[in-house]
């Protein structure tokens, strides 16, 4: 179902562009949304490449969650709407993306604080749980079957997926933690509220992506505020925590 955008207004004859019909209102909150990760993708490499504080992994990292908005953008905006195979390459883009950037941002703490023989055991698992993940998203949304995961009957659930992924942030907040000690105070004094947004991240990803309670509350459109949010707290700590340590990258 198209909507025809006119030059003149709405009665005009001459018509110039057309447009998907219009969104519903939990798409269109997630879609507009999506922007936040994007923007705050964007964001973070610029200020990594002006400042020159941080290593290059860390650069990569913000890369990922640039690719993150596009993807998750893609979905809301253009998969969901459309629905068959457009909806199934934009969900597998959306959590393929998803899963890069967490292991990314692992990769890059493994990196920073773990010694070489441990950290290359650590990459492995990580590698084999992230690619797991993806493989079994891609074989549900081409071939059909159940996402998996955990549910609950009153509030939502969390596919397999979205289980690595919270893995993924449980290590990288864990990792910081147990380092806590390599960090300088003003980094390390930032990490509660680290914790606090990774782990209120998959309490909103749960109800299911059309729910919205007391007519704004979006969880699934406030689950990519609150990913951008930690992107940008996880930015502000590794510039503190470079910048007052002084080491040569």
């Amino acid at each position: 179902m198209l909507r025809d955008a006119a030059i003149f207004g709405r009665d005009a004859n001459v018509r110039i562009l057309t447009f998907p019909a219009p969104l519903s209102a939990w798409s269109l909150a997630s879609a507009v949304t999506s922007f936040a990760m994007l923007g705050a993708g964007f964001a973070l490499v610029l200020m990594t490449r002006l400042t020159g504080t941080q290593p290059r992994h860390w650069c990569r990292a913000y890369v990922a969650s640039v690719f993150v908005g596009i993807a998750t953008l893609g979905l809301h905006a253009l998969g969901e709407p459309a629905g068959g195979r457009s909806l199934a390459f934009w969900s597998i883009a959306d959590t393929g993306t998803n899963l890069v950037l967490a292991f990314a941002v692992v990769l890059a703490l493994l990196r920073d604080f773990v010694a070489p023989v441990a950290r290359r055991r650590a990459v492995l698992s990580f590698a084999v749980l992230n690619a797991v993940a993806l493989a079994h998203v891609t074989a549900e949304r081409l071939f059909g079957g159940s996402a998996g995961g955990i549910r609950s009957a009153s509030f939502g659930s969390l596919t397999w997926s979205q289980l690595a992924l919270v893995v993924d942030y449980a290590a990288a907040v864990a990792l910081f933690v147990n380092a806590r000690d390599r960090i300088p105070m003003r980094s390390r004094a930032l990490l509660p509220l680290l914790g606090l947004a990774a782990a209120t991240g998959p309490v909103l990803a749960m109800p299911d992506g059309e729910r919205i309670d007391a007519l704004v509350v979006a969880y699934h459109a406030i689950w990519h505020l609150v990913g951008a949010f930690l992107m940008l707290l996880i930015w502000i700590v590794n510039e503190l925590r470079f910048s007052d340590s002084g080491a040569d990258h």
